[in-house]
């Protein structure tokens, strides 16, 4: 028995060995001044394929954590380890000391098990500046714990911090992340003529970091006050090509996106920050379960701070603070923090816990939950051929839900029998057409998904189906502060949702949206979701919000879809359902303060809505031919009960609307 267990533990060593995987890669799309965000989140699926600088582990298809066990297998015996990580620094700088440490852990955990045992491990960081130049990574491992004790993490490239693939029950807590160099650069608009822009970078940034002038990559901005706000009426995103060095701390550039329609443009004397959109996330997990991250502090990130993508999901993030750093110099103050979504989730099956929360000063979403639709491509009985935006694969025993094309009307459900994937060169043609009316952006236009149903569904090619196991269902976020974020504070597209006890503040969209997002192909709609007791304040401060008539985030609580292309007017469509939104406060909104359309059963009541259109109608509602003049507005919805509401303002003269394209029963006060 014990050459048995040796023989295995030594081929676990040879097998973690070769599964070094790092995660250093980078996702850019360009841009469109008819688009309303300079890129839509392409999710951790797209962000976790990305480039690696060691040797590449095969990637499972299964959903869940390879090393869960079995129903039928006896109990373990359970038993704890703590290490401390210098037990390791035999293995060299500080990226290869941790990778040896978790590696070794792993090893220790997986020879456990074979002996009977689940080993849970907890490895004792020290309260220090760690030096790291790669990702750290996680394969297949389960049951340890990352205690930082105070330590701070500083990676000097723009690698993603962990890397975590197929772990289960995997905690970090109590440590601080940071890059230097800088992950953007910032400073001051010196000077505006026509379209080309010059600013003195601050001390403490580059002007000179190669990604600056990297043609292949767009290069963004944003606009801050002096007191490191972001500025109302500002565009949410700006662009910039043919950057070229001045001088030991200048930049002059022309400006390529952002101010059309009368958008406010850079002026001198604005706090200006430049970056790449969407790199390596902090923490990229995939088909993982029960991670938890707590007491944990980011002040910036090349990409997400928590990825996370298919998997069980079930994640706890708690009192976790992504902040601008440290003042550097000349009390110019850090303006952001992330270059991407902050906390984003896709098609995992159960939604995360978000507890007790600062988000600040990202490039895009506070909190994006999520799943993924499919086109239909052929239907042979109950065989479907379907075309994934992006791989992500789905398993036996799921639920899949079908969807005419026309409304997105729900035809029923089915089980996954079989599931096939594979590359299918003969349907290119029929794939790329299939994305006609959505975003065109594919990882593979030669893959689908072959999914065999437990009985057939009512749909055809043209159609769309999404598997309601995959959106993140179960999803809490309470107690969180959502501030100077880049678009939305938090977006839920799942079922059991609750959004509670939140404060939501100058973010440049709406604060809490709920919805499906169609063009986009992200699932599924928004049913049994409790939006209560959220404090919101100035909401959809940038300037797109108003002036560009195709903007669709119309509320600081905005329930709706974003259809297809090609729609005009309301779309028909009444697929959100049982939405509660109740004891909420809204403040100082350029929006509407509550906007809901395609959703069967809304209870609005006892919310408090202060200066909402603050700044007048302009181009707000032109999507719809709208002209507000309520606090609350509901259209093309079923079953509408509004109650208790409380409004004030100046430029809305009714509290709430209803359209006449609504039916059911409608109940207002």
């Amino acid at each position: 028995m014990k050459l048995k267990c040796l023989i295995l533990t030594l081929v676990l060593v040879l097998l973690c060995s070769c599964n070094a995987k790092n995660n250093e890669g980078f996702n850019s799309s360009q841009i469109t001044e008819s688009g309303m965000e300079m890129t839509q989140d392409t999710s951790s699926e797209a962000q976790s394929s990305t480039t690696q600088d060691e040797a590449q582990s095969s990637q499972p298809s299964s959903s869940g954590a390879s090393n869960n066990t079995s129903s039928s297998e006896a109990p373990l015996t359970k038993k704890e380890m703590k290490v401390n990580i210098s037990e390791y620094a035999y293995a060299g700088n500080d990226s290869a000391v941790l990778n040896e440490a978790v590696k070794s852990l792993g090893i220790k955990i997986s020879a456990a098990k074979i002996r009977g045992e689940e080993l849970s491990c907890t490895l004792e960081l020290e309260n220090k500046i760690y030096k790291l130049d790669s990702t750290v990574n996680f394969n297949s491992i389960s049951n340890m714990t990352i205690k930082g004790n105070g330590a701070k993490l500083v990676y000097t490239r723009n690698v993603g911090a962990f890397y975590l693939n197929s772990c289960k029950n995997l905690t970090f807590k109590d440590l601080t992340v940071d890059y230097d160099p800088k992950v953007y650069t910032q400073g001051v608009v010196q000077s505006v003529s026509g379209s080309t822009v010059k600013m003195k970078v601050d001390d403490g940034y580059s002007n000179s970091a190669s990604w600056i002038f990297d043609k292949s990559k767009v290069v963004y901005s944003m606009l801050f006050d002096s007191n490191g706000n972001l500025i109302e009426g500002a565009s949410h995103t700006y662009a910039y090509e043919n950057i070229k060095k001045e001088g030991s701390n200048g930049l002059t550039m022309t400006l390529t996106f952002g101010t059309r329609d009368g958008v406010r443009a850079p002026q001198a004397g604005d706090r200006i920050t430049l970056f790449n959109w969407a790199g390596a996330p902090t923490f990229n997990a995939m088909n993982c379960a029960g991670t938890k991250y707590e007491n944990i502090t980011v002040y910036q990130s090349p990409g997400t701070v928590v990825s996370e993508s298919s998997g069980e999901g079930g994640s706890t993030i708690k009192n976790v603070k992504v902040i601008p750093g440290e003042v550097i110099s000349a009390n110019r103050k850090p303006l952001m923090t992330v270059l991407s979504d902050v906390f984003h989730f896709g098609n995992v099956k159960k939604g995360p816990l978000i507890d007790g929360c600062t988000v600040s000063n990202s490039a895009d979403d506070g909190v994006n939950i999520q799943g993924f639709f499919f086109h239909v491509l052929k239907v042979n009985g109950n065989v479907l051929t379907v075309t994934p935006k992006w791989d992500t694969p789905l398993d036996v025993g799921e639920t899949v839900e079908g969807f005419k094309d026309n409304g997105y009307l729900s035809v029923g459900k089915a089980k996954i029998t079989a599931f096939k994937k594979k590359n299918d060169a003969s349907l290119k043609s029929k794939i790329v057409a299939a994305y006609k009316n959505y975003d065109k952006t594919l990882q593979d236009d030669t893959l689908v998904y072959e999914i065999t149903l437990d009985k057939a569904l009512n749909v055809k090619e043209g159609d769309h189906i999404t598997s309601v196991d995959r959106v993140g269902s179960g999803g809490i976020i309470r107690n969180s502060t959502f501030k100077n974020n880049r678009a939305r504070g938090a977006v839920v597209k799942g079922q059991n949702i609750v959004i509670e006890n939140n404060v939501f503040e100058n973010n440049t969209s709406s604060a809490i949206v709920a919805h499906a997002d169609i063009y986009w192909c992200e699932s599924s709609f928004a049913v049994n979701v409790s939006i209560k007791n959220n404090k919101i304040t100035g909401s959809g401060s940038s300037g797109n919000m108003l002036k560009w008539a195709e903007n669709d985030m119309l509320g600081a609580i905005h329930i709706g879809v974003a259809h297809p292309a090609g729609v005009e007017g309301f779309y028909s469509c009444f697929e959100n359902k049982n939405i509660v939104i109740s004891d909420n406060t809204i403040k100082n909104t350029q929006l509407y303060g509550i906007f809901v359309t395609n959703c069967t059963g809304i209870k609005i009541s006892n919310n408090t809505i202060e200066n909402a259109l603050k700044n007048g109608a302009n181009k707000l509602g032109s999507l719809y031919g709208l002209t507000p003049k309520s606090a609350i507005f509901v259209g093309m919805s079923k079953d509408i009960t509004s109650s208790g509401n409380t409004v004030s303002g100046s430029n809305t003269s009714k509290k709430i609307e209803v359209h006449s394209n609504c039916s059911g029963k409608i109940v207002t006060d």
